[in-house]
């Protein structure tokens, strides 16, 4: 049946089932993520019907845990050199590695930068966001919002993992309950409410911009109605709308990079997830786009040639994304002097206000997603589903007429 082995490698007991039948628990021991130089974990499996299956499964085990131990290069390799290596190779969007380097520079970098891999624990991590939350007692640095610093937690935990899967360390500290990172429902709870517009005040705002805003009418307009980021709007060509057939391929976003000791930069790059997509107009959206074309092709045709952008400044200047949000924030403030009860959104409200009309007149969340190229469904309806003034009070009546027949 096997002889006993020693505890290095694990133990085997017997014990009896719920039927009564001789049983097999394996039992060893593996070093704790949290403090690996610490006494050991005790694992276990039961459930062998011999001693010899147990034990050999405890020395599996045990030998599988040998293997994942850090590597000599965990005690020379500090998370600095590894994160300059790693954001080197790192394939992703300019302005989204603009973000990574960002993110690390300012919250990384001072506080974990020069530490050994093989000696970041997960009380280290916790102990850094804490901080973050915190601020600097001084007053040097202002406190991390939990959004924030859950994204440097993920950014950590990425830069980490890549560490585990080089084989520098045996296992990712961040990944360990000990890390703390602030939770989802913590996440949800600290991010502001997004405000949006209801139909009648979204209709009053554009019949009041093709007035008195003519030059960016267009292109609130076409945010409204396709439910598109800035950056999507901004790096619009003509050559990705098909008037006749109505509709426009949402292929490239222009977004601005920011590198320290450096001017900002914009560059077109792919959408948000990458994923190019189809959006259907509708004939006002159409008819108004003709009209735009017309106008724009007044001081130059080629202002209207395939490759160049359909929204732009009066001057036929590049609009980039964050002018496109200033001049709607004057806008809008513009607007609330005609109409003081219109709720102030932002350009971005613009994009929610066009999904979260479509669902609440019914239209499948499917769609809805589709339009606005969310990768999943659960977060378009995590950051769009949002219920309109007196919804909840219609919904309660249709289901007392439900009652009534």
């Amino acid at each position: 049946m096997g002889g006993r082995r020693s505890n290095n490698e694990g133990t085997a007991y017997r014990y009896r089932d719920e039927k009564g039948r001789p049983r097999y628990r394996a039992q060893w021991r593996v070093p704790d993520p949290a403090s690996p130089d610490g006494p050991q974990l005790r694992k276990s499996k039961a459930g062998f019907t011999t001693k010899k299956d147990a034990l050999d499964y405890a020395a599996e085990m045990r030998a599988a845990s040998r293997r994942g131990r850090p590597s000599p290069a965990a005690t020379t390799v500090t998370l600095g050199e590894h994160a300059t290596a790693w954001l080197a190779g790192h394939r992703a969007a300019a302005s989204t590695l603009a973000d990574y380097r960002r993110k690390y520079r300012l919250h990384i970098e001072p506080n974990l930068g020069a530490v050994e891999l093989g000696k970041i624990r997960p009380t280290l991590l916790a102990a850094l966001y804490r901080q973050l939350e915190t601020g600097d007692p001084a007053g040097e640095k202002q406190p991390l919002g939990a959004n924030t610093v859950r994204k440097v937690h993920d950014l950590l935990s990425v830069m980490l993992q890549a560490a585990v899967d080089d084989g520098i360390i045996a296992t990712n500290p961040a990944q360990h309950p000990g890390a703390k990172p602030p939770r989802a429902r913590e996440v949800k709870a600290a991010k502001p409410d997004i405000v949006v517009w209801d139909a009648g005040t979204l209709a009053a705002f554009l019949r009041w911009a093709e007035v008195e805003d003519p030059d960016m009418h267009a292109l609130w307009q076409v945010a409204a109605g396709t439910g598109m980021r800035r950056s999507e709007l901004c790096g619009l060509e003509w050559g990705d709308i098909s008037l006749k057939d109505g509709f426009l391929h949402v292929k490239r976003a222009l977004t601005e990079v920011k590198t320290k000791g450096q001017p900002t930069a914009y560059v077109v790059g792919p959408t948000k997830n990458g994923r190019p997509r189809r959006i259907e107009l509708d004939d006002d959206l159409v008819h108004l786009l003709r009209a735009h074309r017309t106008d724009t092709a007044q001081l130059s045709f080629a202002n209207v040639a395939p490759d160049a952008r359909v929204f732009t400044l009066a001057s036929g200047r590049m609009l980039r994304p964050d002018r496109a949000t200033r001049r709607f924030e004057q806008a809008v403030a513009r607007f609330q002097r005609t109409r003081p009860s219109a709720p102030t959104i932002t350009l971005h409200g613009l994009r929610h206000t066009h999904a979260t009309l479509l669902l609440a007149d019914g239209e499948q969340p499917k769609v809805v997603q589709e339009r606005l190229g969310h990768e999943t469904l659960a977060i378009t309806m995590e950051t769009c589903g949002h219920v309109l003034p007196g919804a909840h009070r219609a919904a309660a009546a249709r289901f007392g007429r439900l009652l009534r027949g």
